[in-house]
């Protein structure tokens, strides 16, 4: 008897590709059919097939039914259950926090100046001018291919064998990317391809005779295509795009397709306009060529626009009609911060654009500047601050980034998608070049941490009902010692070139540790024996990632130099829950006080015995969790490299003896909720930043018109690390401006505004060059500026009064005279300080 459930679809996106491909993808391990029915519309599916599932058009709230059928039927009712109910919502939370927020303003420039522009939505940030190449190719999905027709049984063969040629293709493009963003967007267009809903329809279309392979997949693909173009969903609708792409792949394998697009040459620096592009042709274009792309019809969450995002290149999407508007050689600016292109720009909207520039290129100051910072708290205890990397294409990225060293460099990756592993020669090549890039800063290399999720083709390892806790890591190396020998050997010979340190994954007891020391004593003697150059005394560590380790480290300090505790295995071993498993999620609490007690107890022993120890998990990038950190003693935080800025910033603000006071508080908490409302409390109790700081003064200020002032203020306020985005301090400044002119005569404006967008109070002051027309009734100008900024959060009355304060004083002769006056910025914040004052 079948068994089932009903529910409310809970995502607001509607069921589309990427939660299909995860419900595909847990219902492939049940056994028997999974039936998914939209009770809305009746539109059935097999839920073993990305296609069919999102062909039901399932929208945010529609009744839905799942049946399952076989002798799993209850133990795949709650796995699918918890995935569709907990862990969907979750995971489409955290990709809609990346997407790029809309912004309704448009620059006031633009409109005094009855610029012609075009909006749509923000795709890909960036200010960019270039000229216009427009690509045109038929929108359609293609029209039927010509040729012979031959038997079903040839046609059926020659489809699989294109797909298994275009499968390979994609799959090693996929496995030889250093790019995480491309290697997910080529395994959606494989999960396509092999889609068993997508083989079924080309199959049932060949057993008629009329029709060609090529004309077979055309027509597939345009079933399956027309099914999301009539959705409601747009994001559903964007996908077309993937359905496209991979139809027209397989086409041109199949051969007799449809002629494909013409080749889009780039020939300067361009911005690239099209109705849609296909993620294969944006691989291959220039990049040393393409500076923007604008794209008519795919919305901001299509792969080719992830992937724009991803290389950093601006761009805007949804603006229909533009393709027509725009000619090959004309010259436009685009704003894909603001979803924005402004073809023919005059003189003064080029002029706004070249001080957005130039606020852009202080805001990359400001955040190079925090990577520079040294790794130090407030009262001055060094913390180095790593990157964690998996390939060596990402250490230039790291070192921008501010890293300081590389405190995990996962070298499995090496071996993913490979038939056999590389060799000695390979290896020591590729971690020598690791180690002269380091340029002295130290990398720690943790040897091959396999098994587990990471599988390896050309090891026959066996399944296992729970590899994570199985043969993996270091409990693997005795089986396979003549591999992990070739990367020791390796690692001795890369380790004279700089300073390469070993780190062992998964060791649970000191045997492991000894035995892989065993090893590491026979690849030195083995080196020497043959006269190898190489490094003998090369520092060994290991991770602590089992709770065994994190209670032996007295004992296994006799045998490493240093430890590293990975946070995220320690965590889901301490308390028994994985941590993919939203039932259990919430039991994976890194504020939990066990959890922190093991991490205290970890970090004494190991100082106890003169080993340093070091946090590599996903715990080291959270500036929330940052005190707790400091406050436990950890000697080195690692991390992806985009999260470095931001931790050192932070780190400088923390006093070392503040954060030990708040552990001590958090190991005596009986609850990571009790914990958490400590770190609240701590963040709280912090001195709240002075409302005028010399950043937020220029006593200089060349702008020429209110449109510049209010630019220039929220500029001042970005570049003063007081808001996220500059924009929306702007915009927020002009709606108070429309309601009521600020200039409250005496040659003085005091715009002002409350915002979300503020992270704390502050006042800005400007004092311009020449004065500057404001929209006064008595027409006079103004030669300065004074800004207030609250965030929405606060009581509207903190704004008042800080107005009231301000408007009170500057009606006074002798303190507009000291602004005017006042020889520096400091004399400026002295004034302006007391003014606010209690």
């Amino acid at each position: 008897m079948a068994c089932e459930f009903e529910f409310a679809f809970p995502l607001p996106q509607g069921l589309h590709a990427r939660p299909a491909g995860l419900i595909q993808e847990k219902a492939e391990t049940f056994a028997g059919d999974v039936a998914w029915e939209n009770l809305r519309n009746g539109l059935a599916a097999d839920a073993k097939s990305v296609l069919s599932l999102v062909s039901t058009d399932t929208q945010f709230r529609d009744l839905c039914r799942v049946s399952i059928g076989g002798t799993a039927g209850e133990e795949a009712l709650r796995a699918l259950r918890a995935l569709i109910l907990d862990e969907l919502p979750r995971i489409e939370a955290q990709a809609a926090e990346a997407a790029p927020a809309l912004v309704d303003d448009v620059p006031r420039i633009l409109i005094l100046e009855r610029a012609v522009y075009f909006q749509g939505a923000p795709a890909g940030p960036g200010i960019v001018r270039g000229r216009i190449v427009v690509h045109d190719p038929a929108a359609a999905l293609g029209e039927e291919p010509d040729g012979t027709v031959r038997s079903p049984h040839e046609e059926i063969e020659a489809f699989l064998a294109a797909m298994e040629a275009l499968d390979g293709d994609l799959r090693r493009r996929r496995d030889e990317s250093p790019d995480g963003t491309e290697r997910a967007v080529l395994a959606a267009h494989r999960a396509i391809l092999r889609d068993r809903a997508f083989e079924a329809k080309v199959r049932e279309i060949l057993s008629g005779g009329r029709h060609g392979a090529a004309a077979a997949v055309t027509l597939a693909g345009r079933h399956y295509g027309d099914l999301l173009q009539a959705s409601r969903s747009a994001y559903l609708r964007e996908r077309m795009a993937d359905i496209r792409d991979v139809t027209r792949q397989l086409t041109a394998r199949i051969g007799g397709g449809a002629a494909p697009d013409p080749e889009i040459r780039l020939e300067r620096p361009s911005i690239l306009v099209a109705e849609d592009l296909p993620p294969s042709r944006f691989l291959a274009l220039d990049r040393t060529m393409l500076r923007g792309l604008i794209l008519e019809k795919a919305g901001v969450t299509s792969h080719t626009l992830i992937l724009c995002r991803a290389r950093g290149v601006p761009a805007m999407a949804g603006c229909p009609g533009i393709l027509g508007k725009l000619r090959t050689g004309e010259e436009i600016l685009l704003d894909g911060g603001r979803g924005l292109a402004v073809p023919a720009p005059s003189p003064k909207v080029g002029r706004y654009y070249e001080r957005e520039e130039a606020a852009e290129q202080r805001r990359a100051l400001l955040r190079r500047a925090k990577a520079g910072l040294p790794g130090r708290t407030a009262d001055g205890r060094t913390i180095e601050i790593a990157a964690n990397i998996g390939d060596p294409s990402e250490l230039a990225s790291a070192w921008a980034e501010g890293a300081e060293g590389v405190g995990l460099f996962r070298t499995e990756l090496l071996l993913l998608g490979r038939q056999a592993p590389p060799d000695e020669e390979e290896q020591t090549a590729l971690y020598s070049r690791l180690a002269a890039a380091a340029g002295g800063r130290p990398i720690i290399v943790r040897t091959f941490d396999i098994g587990g999720d990471k599988p390896l083709p050309f090891l026959a390892l066996p399944a296992e009902s729970n590899p994570f806790l199985g043969c993996r890591g270091v409990r693997l190396y005795e089986q396979y010692a003549d591999l992990v020998s070739v990367q020791l050997r390796a690692l001795l010979r890369a380790a004279a070139a700089g300073p390469l340190k070993i780190m062992v994954p998964m060791a649970a007891v000191a045997d492991e540790i000894v035995r892989t020391k065993e090893l590491l004593a026979r690849a030195r003697a083995d080196l020497a024996a043959a006269g190898v150059p190489h490094r003998p005394d090369v520092e060994l560590g290991m991770m602590i990632e089992v709770p065994s380790a994190a209670l032996l480290v007295d004992r296994l300090a006799d045998h490493v130099d240093f430890f590293s505790v990975g946070s995220n295995d320690l965590l889901q071993y301490l308390f028994a829950a994985d941590r993919g498993n939203p039932a259990v999620r919430a039991l994976n609490d890194p504020r939990h006080p066990a959890f922190l007690r093991l991490l205290q107890s970890v970090v004494d022993e190991a100082h106890a015995r003169g080993r340093w120890v070091g946090i590599c998990g996903e715990m080291a990038a959270d500036v929330r969790l940052l005190p707790l950190l400091v406050g436990l003693g950890f000697d080195e935080l690692s991390m992806a490299a985009s999260s470095i800025p931001e931790v050192k910033a932070r780190l400088r603000t923390l006093d070392g003896e503040a954060c030990r006071a708040l552990v001590r508080t958090a190991v005596r908490s009986s609850s990571g909720r009790e914990v958490g409302e400590a770190l609240e409390a701590f963040a709280a109790g912090r001195a709240r930043e002075a409302l005028i700081t010399p950043a937020l003064v220029n006593l200089r200020s060349g702008s020429r018109s209110k449109v510049e002032v209010l630019q220039e203020l929220a500029a001042l306020m970005e570049a003063a690390d007081r808001a996220e985005r500059r924009a929306d301090i702007e915009a927020a400044l002009w709606r108070r401006e429309d309601t009521f002119s600020t200039g409250i005569g005496f040659g003085v404006a005091i715009p002002h505004c409350q915002t979300p967008a503020v992270r704390s109070a502050s006042i800005g002051f400007l004092r311009f060059d020449e004065p500057i027309p404001w929209d006064l009734g008595t027409g006079q100008p103004v030669d300065m500026a004074v800004m207030l900024a609250v965030p929405a959060a606060g009581p509207s009355r903190e704004s008042l009064k800080y107005l009231a304060r301000l408007s009170r004083r500057l009606v006074h002769d002798e303190f507009r005279d000291g602004l005017r006056t006042a020889p520096d910025a400091a004399a400026v914040v002295r004034l302006i300080g007391a003014a606010v004052a209690d």
